[in-house]
């Protein structure tokens, strides 16, 4: 089936509306997940500084390009700028790190991870602990963003459920059925993601819950 695009704003480019989540995938694990979502349509691929494997899927774009499978403009290569990167001045020279892990020369949207920020460790470029084991919170760095559900982004590295999660444009929800889905919405108490694995992340005035 073919995927479908949206128009950006800006007029000169369009961008899958499905694309391949890859958080929290090991880099065999989201090799051969990359893989298979190439070969079954997916032309958007969703990676992060912060997932450490920016470096495995660069690998696996290589090879699809040296194999002439596919080019680089017939893909959209979403990364995150990481959550001790936030400040301005760092923004550059991260994304750089991250073209040099993918291997490529551009990535087609580049976004702010998360709205609150850390100090960031130079010697390993991972989060600043306190010695309580708080993490260090960059107080002083504002972040302003703009979030629209526009766009899906399933993460799996099975190949059943990466096809599955493709097959989506034969059909269309009816009223009866948001009105269904809103029904399930348990407010605040269906919470299962709240940042709080960052020990004293909730102090940070950025915090979103």
């Amino acid at each position: 089936m073919a995927m479908k695009f949206i128009k950006l704003s800006s007029g000169n480019a369009e961008i899958p509306i499905v694309g391949l989540g890859t958080w929290r995938a090991q880099p065999e694990e989201v090799q051969n997940a990359v893989l298979v979502a190439l070969e079954k349509g997916y032309r958007h691929i969703d990676t992060a500084f912060n997932y450490n494997n920016e470096d495995a899927i660069g690998d696996v774009l290589t090879k699809w390009f040296e194999t002439g499978k596919g080019k680089r403009e017939d893909l959209f290569i979403t990364t995150k700028l990481p959550n001790f990167g936030n400040r301005p001045k760092d923004a550059e020279r991260f994304l750089k790190m991250s073209l040099e892990r993918l291997k490529l020369s551009y990535v087609d949207l580049y976004l702010i991870h998360m709205p609150f920020s850390f100090v960031c460790n130079e010697s390993n470029f991972t989060p600043q602990i306190n010695e309580d084991g708080t993490f260090r919170l960059d107080v002083d760095n504002d972040i302003v963003g703009t979030w629209k559900d526009v766009i899906v982004i399933p993460k799996s590295s099975n190949p059943v459920r990466i096809q599955a999660n493709i097959d989506l444009f034969d059909f269309e929800l009816t009223e009866d059925d948001m009105e269904e889905l809103d029904a399930l919405d348990k407010g605040e108490k269906g919470r299962i993601f709240d940042f709080l694995f960052f020990k004293g992340v909730e102090k940070h005035p950025e915090y979103p819950f």
